[in-house]
């Protein structure tokens, strides 16, 4: 019965006009830390789990912030991917910055395969936009997911199973993804959610992932996002963005030449500015209840306290 309200009460507020609006928590028990905390500790499908974050200097409890998650790749951390990735110097405080950490068991890589609901890389980032509300004064129209190689796959898959019911863009370079058993007749990947807007970033000497491997990503979100395959050029060159898209649900594609296994150069300052152009409340889904409910009920469950 608990359960049949919580869902009940999850699509009502998921849908109801004005679901945006920013989440800032009451400071009586004194400002919460502001800075970088490279190794930070969370209670996760009964793990202890870490992160890094990243609040700025100059935090204000009464203006609502960006939210942007960064994945790393395999072997990597969240404090590294923070200095590779490069976007809190054009974000200018005007984010707030996560960085997950993948488990040492599963060698630093962050899990794609395992389905939504017991997929503790997933079920993690819902518990750390949990807590980081309930600390900070957060936009939750704008939470945005990047990610470099195996972290751009995991963004691609987020993108795929929570989608614009919690992000409102996606940024992966040297990525690909997502995949898996079921496709419709024209070779496009069932989705579990509504996708999000997204910008994909590969260079085109990519010997590890091959650049092939992301125009499959590009084809997904152009075909998910209804975009037409006219293109119109997008800054900085060689960048293109794709036309017709849905409402607030752009594709950029950036197949840059002569670039490997790794971060463009124009990579921060373009990711950034793709996250930024998204600075207006977002539209009402077109979801359906179904989908409603599924996000709904875990985020109420979440932040109700029933994580782990």
């Amino acid at each position: 019965m608990k359960l049949g309200i919580a869902l009940a009460i999850a699509i009502v507020s998921m849908a109801a006009p004005g679901a945006g609006a920013a989440t800032c928590p009451n400071a009586g028990g004194g400002p919460p830390p502001i800075g970088f905390q490279s190794a930070l500790h969370i209670t996760s499908s009964g793990q202890d789990r870490t992160y890094a974050l990243s609040v700025p200097a100059d935090y204000d409890p009464g203006h609502a912030y960006a939210l942007a998650f960064g994945f790393h790749g395999d072997g990597g951390t969240g404090a590294g991917i923070r200095t590779a990735l490069g976007l809190e110097a054009p974000a200018n405080g005007a984010s707030i910055f996560v960085y997950p950490d993948a488990t040492v068991a599963s060698g630093r890589s962050f899990d794609l395969e395992t389905p939504l609901a017991t997929n503790a890389d997933m079920t993690l980032v819902l518990d750390i936009l949990a807590s980081i509300e309930s600390l900070y004064c957060v936009d939750p129209s704008r939470v945005f997911a990047a990610g470099f190689s195996r972290g751009a796959f995991f963004a691609n898959f987020l993108n795929c199973r929570l989608g614009a019911q919690i992000f409102r863009a996606i940024s992966a370079q040297s990525g690909s993804g997502p995949y898996g058993a079921d496709y419709d007749p024209q070779g496009h990947f069932i989705c579990e959610a509504t996708a999000a807007a997204a910008l994909l970033i590969h260079g085109e000497s990519d010997l590890v992932v091959p650049i092939a491997d992301a125009q499959y990503s590009r084809d997904q979100w152009i075909f998910a996002n209804q975009c037409s395959n006219t293109t119109t050029p997008h800054e900085p060159p060689p960048c293109v963005s794709y036309s017709g898209c849905s409402e607030d649900k752009a594709v950029v594609w950036c197949a840059v030449p002569g670039l490997g296994h790794a971060i463009w150069s124009e990579a921060p300052a373009t990711t950034w500015n793709f996250f930024a152009s998204f600075a207006t409340p977002v539209p009402e889904p077109a979801s359906s209840l179904l989908e409603l409910a599924s996000f709904g009920a875990l985020l109420a469950l979440r932040r109700a306290g029933g994580a782990g």
